[in-house]
C-alpha cells in the first residue's frame, strides 16, 4: 500500500518538475523558425542591377526606351562660326535659325548642351615620340621643355568641348497598343522626325549626325560619368571587360543573356 503511493508521489513529482522547466521554455513561432528562409527568399527576388539605377530601360534601334510608353532619338549638331562670318551671312544665318526654331514648335523636342573635358594626352604621346626622333640634343630638349609646358598648363585649366544635340520624344497615347506595336510606331515616327530635322539642320550648314546605338551610348556615359570620361573613355570602359550589371549579385543575369 504504501510502496504504491509512494510510486504515485514520485510520478507526480516528476510531472511537476516537466511542467515547471516547460513554463520557462518558449517554444519557437513558426515566424520565428521561417524568417530567415523569407529573407533570402526576398534577397533573392529583389536583387538590384545596375540598370534599375538608370532612369531609362535600353538603347535599341538607334532610341533610347525610357519606358513602355515613351522613346527618344538624338541628333548631334556642329557648332556654328557665327563670328566668322561676314555681317550679310550673320544676318541670313539668324533668319535660317529662328525659321528652324519656329517650325520645331510641332515636334516634341529638347535641346541639350554637354560639356566636357578634352582629352589631350593621346596626342601629347604621339608629340612625345616625334621628340624622341629629333636629330640633335638641343632639339629634343626644348622640344621635351615645350610639352612639359602645355602639360602643366592644362592640368591647371580644364580645356571644354561643347556638343550640342537635339532629343526628339515620342510619347504612346494609346493604351490599346502592345509593346510590339509602340516599339514600331515609336520608330517610325521618330525616324520620319529626325530626317526631317536634319535635312533642315543641313540646309543651315550645321552638319547633323543621327545617333545610332553606339553614340547613344557615349552621349549616356559621358552624362553619368561626369568628370571621369576623360580617365576611363566609353570605348576604353567597353573593352575593360567589366560589363557585368550586378556587383555582388547572386547571378549574373548578363553574363547568362549573352549565353
Amino acid at each position: 500500500m504504501f510502496t504504491i503511493l509512494f510510486v504515485i508521489e514520485g510520478i507526480m513529482a516528476i510531472g511537476a518538475i516537466a511542467f515547471f522547466i516547460k513554463s520557462f521554455i518558449k517554444p519557437k513561432k513558426k515566424n520565428d523558425l521561417d524568417i530567415k528562409s523569407i529573407k533570402e527568399e526576398q534577397e533573392e527576388e529583389f536583387v538590384l542591377s545596375a540598370q534599375d539605377f538608370l532612369p531609362f530601360e535600353k538603347i535599341t534601334n538607334g532610341m533610347i526606351k525610357i519606358n513602355d510608353r515613351n522613346y527618344v532619338k538624338i541628333i548631334a549638331v556642329d557648332n556654328l562660326s557665327f563670328m566668322l562670318l561676314s555681317a550679310e551671312e550673320q544676318l541670313q544665318a539668324e533668319r535660317n535659325i529662328a525659321q528652324f526654331f519656329n517650325m520645331i514648335k510641332n515636334f516634341k523636342v529638347k535641346l541639350l548642351t554637354q560639356s566636357k573635358r578634352i582629352n589631350h594626352e593621346t596626342r601629347f604621346l604621339e608629340i612625345e615620340e616625334n621628340i624622341k626622333k629629333a636629330p640633335n640634343e638641343i632639339e629634343r630638349v626644348y622640344g621635351y621643355s615645350v610639352l612639359n609646358y602645355y602639360r602643366r598648363k592644362i592640368r591647371q585649366e580644364d580645356l571644354l568641348k561643347k556638343q550640342h544635340y537635339i532629343v526628339v520624344g515620342y510619347e504612346n497615347y494609346n493604351p490599346n497598343l502592345s509593346e510590339n506595336d509602340i516599339f514600331m510606331h515609336a520608330s517610325e515616327e521618330l525616324e520620319k522626325k529626325v530626317n526631317i530635322l536634319a535635312s533642315e539642320l543641313l540646309n543651315l550648314n550645321l552638319h547633323p549626325i543621327i545617333l545610332d546605338d553606339d553614340l547613344l551610348g557615349e552621349v549616356l556615359y559621358e552624362t553619368f560619368n561626369r568628370g571621369k570620361e576623360v580617365r576611363l573613355s566609353y570605348i576604353n570602359a567597353l573593352n575593360s571587360g567589366h560589363n557585368s550589371l550586378f556587383v555582388g549579385g547572386i547571378n549574373d543575369v548578363y553574363v547568362q543573356a549573352k549565353r
